[in-house]
Order: structure tokens, then C-alpha cells, then sequence
């Protein structure tokens, strides 16, 4: 009992410390975009979230070596054979960079003329970003592996902070366009991955080539290959609508959906960052200690938090967004035709996939996350060549929402093989119940015009009426002994 609630709080202080750097992140990335959206056009910042999407798409292909280095750092480390790791593991990120990197050229080069100059830039120099972002991101994946997390919060943080403040600066004094911002990314990249690994190198030495061989490059491959159609079937899920927006329509289209996208992403991020990541730990610890019923009991009132947070965010955000954004964003990136609206409800499907997929996780049948992102991808992919061309970024929003759906479901099918999502349906009504209310109430009660300061009083009341029905309805998941935690008897 006591062990049970040793953990239990253990893993409380853990997810309220990666809470505050995940929202610290959240809110800096928030910050930047009521400057972004003024000091870029929709069309110049369409053709950015583009060049991004397509490095977000090349660098999945050597994601999956960072699995390899959380699953080999301690047994590497124990063995002094770190440095063996390291340079196997960095020997087939660069193998794969380069071929990746021809392959940017060659597209480049046979592009044509006829796109954007900054745009055709930009793909330029991404080979040069493609690059030294896997480094970094590589030498971030043993710092993380090492349980340095104090140090990877703040290179993860500088990022979100130093790049962009150099991008807008770069824009006002040099270059006015997102040309900039993509360069500082490159140079706060460069930076991290210098000074990081001059903290770090003692760790990896010695650098012998000849004490790698085959065996070790088969193990990576062996453990790390196998998730690969996954990642790469879940980036394309999460990309494809801008690069089929941007092939199909214009860029501008791009730049209105991206800005939007990331807003309430951002949203959608904090919800699961906080609620459903921070405890596979303990489902792990559970699983592996009590079995299958006990771990479900945890799985379900960890629905139970997920509930209590996202049904409010959501009809919240959908209620308030037309008086809220504006002060967020310039008024060209403003969309009157449901976009955000779709994409929060996408964005909630998303959570509650994460929180279904907890069966697979203990399973280690990881090929249903492949089976489950590859016909979300598909379907996202069908339905946006045939409806972008006559709906534009609406039909993106819409099949995003499509593809979140038949994701949750099949993760849901899949995972309940080993570990049930027992949804608490009444807990889930409290808190619908509680949010129409909130959402009324934010519509109808009428707060004199302060400017900015009007949606956040409604925001402020709508927390204020939510939180006092959920209370009145004994809704709350919080108990005595052990906080948000279940305090379960053993």
C-alpha cells in the first residue's frame, strides 16, 4: 500500500515538473504567433509551414534511431559502451541524412523556376538544416536518455525562444520574409549541436571506428527498422494536408490553415502532454506489478482527468474563438468557414487515441500502431486530393478529422487485445453536461466591451461556472489521499 502510493506521488511531482515545461514551451510558441501572422503574409508563411512539412517528413526517417538510444543507453552506459552506440547510431543517421540529402537536391533542381524565389531558397538550404537538425536532434536523444532533463528542457526551450526572436529580427532589419526564420533555425540548430556536444563528448569517447562492427549496426537495425513504418505513416498523417494544399491550391491556403492549426494543436498538445503521456510509466509499473484489472482502473481515471480538461477546452474554444483570435491573429489569417471549430473535435480525437493505444503500448505489438497510422494516413490522403481542389483548406480540416476518428478507432479495436479504455460514461456526462452549461453561459450573459480584456473574463467565468457544476455533481477527479491519482486499494 504504501509502495503503491510512494509511486503514485512519484509520478505526480514528475508530471507536474514536465507540465511546466511543456506549457512554458506551449506559451512561448503561443507568444510568437500575433507577431508572426503580422509580420508575414498568409502566402509567405504558407510556403514556410511547407518547406517545414517537408523536413518534418525526411527527418522521420531517422527518428527511429532515437528509440534505439532510449532503448540501449543504460545497457551501453553499463557496459562501457557508450561510445560503440553512439557512433553506430550516428554512422546510420548520416548514411541515411545524405541519401535524403540527394534526394532534396535532385527535387530542387529539376523544381523549375516558376516557384516562389524565397521558397525555392529555402528548399535550398533545407538539405544544410536536414542536416544538422538530425545531428542535434540526435545528441538531444542521449541527453534525454541520460535523465538529463533539467539540460534537455532548456535546449528544447532556447529552441522555442532564441530562433524565433533571431528569425523576426533577421525579417525587420534584413530580410522581410519567413526566409528569415527558416535561416535562424539553422543557426540556433548549428549552435546546439556544437556546444552540446562539447559538453557531452567525454561520454562517447574513445572515437574508434574499428571497435564498431556489423553485429552491433544489425542490433540498431533490427530493434529500431520495425518502427519505422509507423513514425513515417504518422508523419505523413499530420503532414500531407499542407504539401497536398500547397501542390493543389496555393500558399496562401497553407499559411491561413497552418497558423490555425497550430493554435489549437497548442491547445490540444497541453492536454496530452500533461494528461496522457506523463503516466506510461506508471501504467508500465501497474501492468507489470497488479496486472490487467488494476491497470485498467488506472487507465480509466486517467480518461477521467482527460474528460475533465478537453471537454471544457473544447466547447470553450469553439464558443469564444471568433471574439478570442483576433487579438491572436491578423485578420488574414481569420477563417469564417468552421476551421477551427473542426480542428478542435480533431485535435480531441487525438488525445483520446493516445489514451486508447495504452493496450499496444504493454503489448509491444507495435505493428497495429503502423496498421492504425497507415489507414488514417490513407484516408486523410484520398479524401484531400479529391475535395482540396473545390473545398480548399476546409477539406484538409475535414479529413484531419476524418483520419483522427478511423485512428481512434482502430488504436481503441486493437489495444482492447490486451488492456480495455474502460470510458467512464459518467464522468464523461457530468462533463459534457457542465460544458453546454459553461458554453451558454459564455454566450448569453453579456460583459461590457474592454477589448482584449472581454474574452478573457469570459474565459475567466467560463472556468468559474465549469469548475462549480463539476463540483456541485461531485465531478471532480481529485482525491485525498493521493491527488488526481485513484487511491486504490491492493
Amino acid at each position: 500500500m504504501s509502495e503503491n502510493r510512494s509511486s503514485t506521488t512519484k509520478s505526480t511531482k514528475s508530471t507536474l515538473v514536465y507540465a511546466i515545461v511543456i506549457v512554458t514551451r506551449i506559451i512561448m510558441s503561443v507568444t510568437f504567433i500575433p507577431i508572426v501572422t503580422r509580420l508575414y503574409s498568409p502566402d509567405d508563411y504558407g510556403n514556410y509551414a511547407t518547406v517545414l512539412s517537408i523536413h518534418n517528413m525526411l527527418q522521420t526517417f531517422v527518428f527511429w534511431l532515437e528509440s534505439v538510444v532510449k532503448r540501449y543507453y543504460a545497457q551501453s552506459k553499463q557496459n562501457n559502451e557508450l561510445n560503440i552506440l553512439f557512433m553506430g547510431t550516428m554512422l546510420l543517421s548520416s548514411s541515411i541524412t545524405v541519401v535524403l540529402i540527394i534526394f532534396v537536391l535532385v527535387f530542387t533542381f529539376i523544381s523549375g523556376n516558376g516557384i516562389n524565389p524565397d521558397f525555392k531558397l529555402m528548399l535550398w538550404i533545407l538539405p544544410l538544416y536536414l542536416l544538422i537538425s538530425n545531428l542535434s536532434s540526435h545528441i538531444l536523444s542521449y541527453i534525454q536518455s541520460g535523465y538529463n532533463i533539467i539540460e534537455y528542457s532548456i535546449w528544447s526551450i532556447l529552441k522555442v525562444v532564441v530562433a524565433p526572436v533571431l528569425g523576426f529580427a533577421f525579417s525587420i532589419y534584413i530580410m522581410p520574409s519567413t526566409l528569415s526564420l527558416f535561416v535562424s533555425y539553422v543557426i540556433c540548430d548549428v549552435f546546439i549541436l556544437f556546444v552540446a556536444f562539447q559538453r557531452h563528448k567525454r561520454s562517447f569517447q574513445p572515437f574508434d571506428l574499428h571497435m564498431l562492427n556489423l553485429t552491433h549496426l544489425l542490433k540498431y537495425v533490427r530493434y529500431g527498422l520495425p518502427l519505422f513504418p509507423s513514425m513515417i505513416f504518422y508523419t505523413i498523417f499530420n503532414v500531407s494536408d499542407r504539401l497536398l494544399l500547397q501542390a493543389m491550391s496555393n500558399a496562401e491556403q497553407v499559411g491561413v490553415y497552418s497558423i490555425n492549426y497550430q493554435i489549437v494543436t497548442l491547445m490540444g498538445g497541453v492536454l496530452v502532454s500533461v494528461i496522457a503521456v506523463p503516466f506510461d510509466p506508471l501504467l508500465v509499473m501497474y501492468w507489470e506489478k497488479h496486472g490487467k484489472h488494476i491497470t485498467e482502473l488506472i487507465l480509466s481515471h486517467i480518461a477521467r482527468l482527460y474528460i475533465f480538461m478537453a471537454f471544457p477546452a473544447m466547447f470553450g474554444l469553439i464558443v469564444i474563438h471568433k471574439e478570442l483570435m483576433p487579438f491572436i491573429i491578423d485578420v488574414k489569417y481569420l477563417s469564417n468557414n468552421y476551421l477551427i471549430e473542426i480542428l478542435v473535435i480533431s485535435v480531441i480525437f487525438q488525445g483520446f487515441s493516445n489514451l486508447a493505444e495504452k493496450g499496444i503500448l504493454l503489448s509491444e505489438k507495435t505493428q497495429y500502431y503502423a496498421y492504425s497510422n497507415g489507414a488514417a494516413a490513407l484516408i486523410n490522403i484520398v479524401i484531400n486530393v479529391v475535395t482540396i481542389p473545390i473545398y480548399g483548406y476546409i477539406a484538409a480540416a475535414a479529413s484531419t478529422l476524418i483520419g483522427r476518428v478511423l485512428q481512434f478507432g482502430l488504436l481503441y479495436s486493437f489495444s482492447r487485445k490486451t488492456l480495455v479504455l474502460r470510458i467512464p460514461w459518467i464522468e464523461l456526462a457530468k462533463s459534457l453536461i457542465a460544458s453546454l452549461l459553461m458554453s451558454l453561459t459564455i454566450i448569453y450573459v453579456d460583459i461590457p466591451d474592454y477589448g482584449m480584456i472581454t474574452p478573457l473574463l469570459r474565459i475567466l467565468l467560463a472556468i468559474i461556472v465549469y469548475i462549480g457544476i463539476m463540483i456541485a455533481v461531485k465531478g471532480i477527479p481529485y482525491h485525498k489521499n493521493t491527488g488526481i491519482m485513484p487511491d486504490i486499494q491492493l
